[in-house]
């Protein structure tokens, strides 16, 4: 008897042991990647998250996470299905018929239905929205007529003949209308919802209703502090999102980035060139793209500086190599404004059209006489050279006040200021001369050439040509294939005009940390998709 207690003693204890052991394993069970929130922060706080009418990185961004357009981008840039699940381009290419996926629909559970996509369209493109981004969309029939307020709302060449069922007509062929349909003012948009809005869609997290991987619920968007992206439940498509949600903290200034993943306050962001050989020694995930262009940036409307002799002739005065001689390694010469990654349906531009470079001329002095004689002006004045506080710059502007006070007889002087300040003087037109990056927004040749037309945001030198935004237009309404010589004479329209003269490209670098992978980043519109992102728990 004695034993049989005994017995029975030890196999209590094992079953005790046994559960207390399982209970202590469930309490502390791993976290997965499911459960993880990827943390993150914005400089500053978006005024609007409707898709129609932002126009600033930080709300683009959000506004591509939290929506979805017919189609979207994958992590290699291809364009993949995102709401229509499939689509029919006619022979022509001016006719695109998308057919929605079954069972779509808003975060709040009402169903989504191409005539979501027709209204938000619609809104983007009209005169009374005020839209800053519907010239995006005048490739669509009649949207340039409409935004001006010549024709009626409802010949824009976009219908929903039944629920599932988008049709777009383009006034001209556009091979770049998939990549924009990806875009926010191509993002669907409740009628319903806004109209109930009265004023305040996508200004409140209660005012936005979001269609894609994340949403906004209500209270997630705590002002001043920070917006919470959660994982969409409602989101219907082939790929869901992995992480939880995403913390987007509001900050007001810029934290050191690398140092600030290194210490597992944020999860990535976008890093400075220089702390590259921290990133690396510390184990980060690194992403680059050389989608950033440095350049010679002549004030186009300078008193002197619109001479283009006066242009023609300091450029023809440098000699180029010894101007790039000490590029960091993460820098490379480049002779042209067009990059060699742009493309045309598919196919190289640069190896159609060959390099277009700027060709100096063999008498620098005499076109100085000469554009100093045309402009009237006696004695060449002392000049300003703006330029980024980085060493590639400083080095290069060194050697151009070097070669131009001997070759002027003028005093230049340089003024180092952050990326932001430099933007900001170029954009207001407060500059002389200055070192600038352009930043490459697109894979088409008209994406870059684009930025030089008169009152674009992003012109880098206040150019401001008829002729030359003639041909841009002309270009947009006839884009294919068969428009390289066109291209080529508009690239080369550039550079004989001596107003942007391209120096070198400079990779950009994204980081996140060793236990976050996956993080999208698109290289041109600068935007970071989070539907991928998994975040290994490592406590």
């Amino acid at each position: 008897m004695k034993n049989n207690n005994t017995l029975n003693a030890i196999i209590s204890f094992i079953l005790i042991s046994v559960f207390t052991i399982s209970a202590a394993s469930c309490s502390k069970k791993e976290k997965t990647p499911q459960d993880s929130i990827i943390n993150y922060f914005i400089t500053y706080e978006p005024e609007t998250l409707d898709p129609q009418i932002a126009d600033d990185p930080v709300s683009d961004m959000i506004i591509m996470n939290i929506y979805e357009g017919l189609v979207r981008l994958n992590k290699n840039d291809d364009i993949v299905p995102g709401a229509a699940g499939s689509w029919d381009i006619d022979t022509d290419k001016l006719k695109y018929t998308f057919h929605l996926r079954d069972d779509l629909k808003w975060n709040d559970g009402q169903p989504l239905t191409a005539d979501d996509f027709v209204f938000g369209i619609k809104r983007s493109v009209s005169k009374q929205t005020g839209s800053p981004t519907a010239a995006s969309l005048f490739c669509i029939k009649n949207a340039e007529k409409i935004n001006s307020g010549s024709t009626d709302l409802n010949s824009l060449g976009i219908t929903a003949p039944d629920k599932k069922t988008v049709i777009i007509e383009l006034e001209y062929q556009y091979p770049g209308i998939m990549n924009i349909l990806t875009t926010p003012p191509a993002m669907p948009c409740s009628k319903k919802f806004f109209e109930a809005s009265v004023g305040q869609y996508g200004r409140a997290d209660d005012k936005i209703l979001c269609n894609g991987a994340f949403c906004i619920n209500e209270g997630g968007w705590e002002t001043g502090d920070s917006i919470y992206l959660k994982k969409n439940d409602n989101y219907s498509s082939e790929t869901k999102a992995v992480p939880a949600g995403v913390k987007l903290s509001i900050v007001d200034e810029t934290p050191e980035v690398c140092s600030s993943i290194i210490d597992a306050e944020y999860d990535c962001g976008a890093i400075n060139n220089s702390d590259l050989s921290d990133a690396k020694k510390n184990g980060l995930n690194l992403t680059a793209f050389d989608d950033v262009l440095y350049g010679i940036s002549f004030n186009y409307q300078h008193e002197l500086l619109s001479n283009q002799d006066i242009r023609h002739a300091l450029l023809s005065s440098v000699d180029r190599k010894k101007l790039l001689k000490n590029l960091s390694d993460d820098c490379m010469p480049s002779p042209v404004i067009i990059p060699d990654a742009a493309e045309i349906e598919g196919i190289s531009y640069r190896e159609k059209a060959g390099s277009i470079s700027y060709k100096p001329d063999e008498n620098p002095s005499q076109l100085l006489s000469r554009g100093m004689a045309e402009s009237g002006i006696t004695g060449f004045p002392n000049l300003i050279i703006l330029c980024p506080d980085d060493e590639n710059t400083q080095a290069i502007v060194s050697n151009l006040i070097e070669k131009w006070n001997s070759f002027t007889g003028a005093y230049f002087n340089k003024k180092p200021m952050s990326k932001s300040e430099l933007q900001s003087r170029i954009k207001s037109g407060s500059y002389q001369i200055a070192i600038v990056p352009i930043k490459i927004s697109g894979t088409t040749p008209l994406d870059t050439l684009e930025q030089f037309t008169a009152g674009h945001e992003n012109n880098p030198c206040s150019f401001n040509s008829d002729e030359y935004d003639n041909m841009i237009n002309d270009l947009k309404k006839s884009f294919t294939k068969d428009s390289v010589g066109k291209i080529m004479e508009a690239e080369e329209y550039l550079i004989r005009s001596a107003v942007f003269y391209p120096l070198y490209i400079q990779n950009r670098y994204y980081a996140s940390a060793k236990n976050v992978t996956n993080v999208i980043f698109h290289p041109y519109g600068g935007d970071i998709d989070f539907i991928a992102a998994k975040k290994i728990d490592e406590s």
